[in-house]
C-alpha cells in the first residue's frame, strides 16, 4: 500500500504515453502470434496477378505502352510520356449511343424518301429527291460524281447506323451478336466514308447560286440531313468501343 498523500504514480506498463515502451512495427513479424513471420510471398503473388491481368494500352501518338489504370466515372486517362487522351469514361454511352442510333436512322429513312430541294419556275414548283438528283448525275454523264454521292451520303450512312444497332441492341437484351468482331471492324471501316456534313455544305453552296435564277424551296429531306448531321456527331461522342468490348465478354461468359 501507498502510505503517502499524493496520487498513486501510473503503472508504467499501461502508461501508452511512455513511447519507449512502445512496440516497434516489424513489418517481417504478426503481432497477433508473437514469435511468427509474416509470409509476404502469397502476397506479392497476388499484386503480382493483378498487375499482370491488368490490360495494356499503346498511346496513339507516341507507341507507350503502358498498363490501363482504374477509371472514375466522368474521367480521363492520358498517357504517361507525351500527356494524349487514351480514352474516358461516358457516362451512360451504351444507352444514348443506342438512342441516338434509332432517332438516326428515322432521320436517314425521311432524308432519303423525301424531297430534298424544290424550285419555283412560273408558277410551278419542282422538287427532287437526293436519290433521283443521283440517277440525274448518272444520265449526265458524271457517273463518278453520282456513285461518290451515293454511297458517302446514302450507302455508307446506312450502313454505319445498321452495324452500331446490330452490335448494340442484342447486348442491350443480354445477348451476345453473331460475327461480333467483323461486324466491329466493319463499323471502323465505314466512318472514315460517311460525309453527310460535306453534303451539306455542297447544298448550301448551290441553294446561294441558285436563287439568283429561280425561288429556292428547300424541302424536308434537306431539314432531315442536317439534324442528321448532328445525330451522327452525338453518336460518335458517346460511342465507347472498350464498354462495348466488356459488356460482349460478359455475355459470352
Amino acid at each position: 500500500m501507498h502510505s503517502g498523500g499524493g496520487a498513486t504514480p501510473p503503472d508504467s506498463r499501461y502508461d501508452w504515453t511512455n513511447r519507449s515502451r512502445a512496440p516497434k512495427m516489424d513489418p517481417g513479424r504478426d503481432f497477433r502470434h508473437p514469435g511468427r513471420e509474416l509470409d509476404n510471398t502469397a502476397v506479392e503473388q497476388a499484386q503480382d496477378t493483378r498487375v499482370k491481368n491488368t490490360p495494356l494500352i499503346a498511346c496513339h501518338e507516341c507507341d507507350l505502352l503502358q498498363r490501363e489504370p482504374p477509371l472514375h466515372e466522368g474521367g480521363i486517362v492520358r498517357c504517361a510520356r507525351c500527356k494524349a487522351e487514351l480514352y474516358r469514361s461516358h457516362p451512360d454511352g451504351f444507352e444514348r449511343t443506342l438512342a441516338l442510333t434509332a432517332g438516326a436512322i428515322m432521320l436517314l429513312a425521311i432524308a432519303n424518301l423525301f424531297p430534298i430541294i424544290g424550285m419555283k419556275l412560273q408558277g410551278q414548283v419542282i422538287e427532287i429527291t437526293l436519290f433521283h438528283a443521283i440517277e440525274m448525275l448518272w444520265n449526265k454523264d458524271m457517273k463518278s460524281v453520282g456513285v461518290l454521292v451515293f454511297v458517302t451520303t446514302m450507302l455508307m450512312p446506312a450502313l454505319e447506323l445498321l452495324a452500331l444497332t446490330y452490335l448494340l441492341l442484342p447486348l442491350r437484351l443480354g445477348r451476345a451478336p453473331v460475327h461480333f468482331a467483323f461486324v466491329f471492324r466493319l463499323l471502323q471501316a465505314v466512318k472514315p466514308w460517311v460525309m453527310v456534313e460535306v453534303l451539306m455544305l455542297g447544298v448550301l453552296v448551290s441553294l446561294v447560286k441558285l436563287a439568283k435564277i429561280a425561288g429556292v424551296v428547300p424541302g424536308i429531306a434537306l431539314w432531315s440531313f442536317a439534324a442528321l448531321m448532328f445525330v451522327m456527331a452525338a453518336v460518335a461522342a458517346a460511342f465507347d468501343p472498350r464498354d462495348l468490348w466488356r459488356r460482349m465478354s460478359e455475355s459470352g461468359s
